[in-house]
């Protein structure tokens, strides 16, 4: 008997490979409702940490005024795609603990 994979290519799903102007317009939509906010973050502190030749996470919150709840993602999605990188380098934080110094990738 056989038996169908469990994740079979998505191509050949039938709803993979259909145009809509609903669903076009769905994603734009979505798009926009979050890049305001995701991207102005990611732009302002990408070039925060350009601009100063690499900053702690605590040092982005205290030049931005922005939550660490805001600039720890932000930062962790800038690495994810490849736009900072660990420098090796820690300096203390408000609180006196060591933190990274992320800067950006040459």
């Amino acid at each position: 008997m056989y038996e169908q994979p469990l994740f079979e290519d998505v191509r050949r799903h039938p709803a993979a490979n259909t145009y809509t102007p609903a669903k076009a317009e769905t994603s734009r939509a979505a798009a926009l409702k979050v890049y305001p906010k995701t991207g102005t973050y990611r732009c302002k502190v990408l070039g925060l940490i350009i601009s100063y030749g690499g900053l702690t996470c605590d040092e982005v919150c205290e030049k931005l005024n922005m939550l660490v709840q805001t600039a720890t993602p932000t930062i962790n999605s800038l690495v994810k795609d490849g736009w900072l990188r660990d420098s090796g380098a820690r300096r203390n934080t408000r609180s006196g603990n060591p933190a990274v110094v992320w800067v950006a990738v040459a």
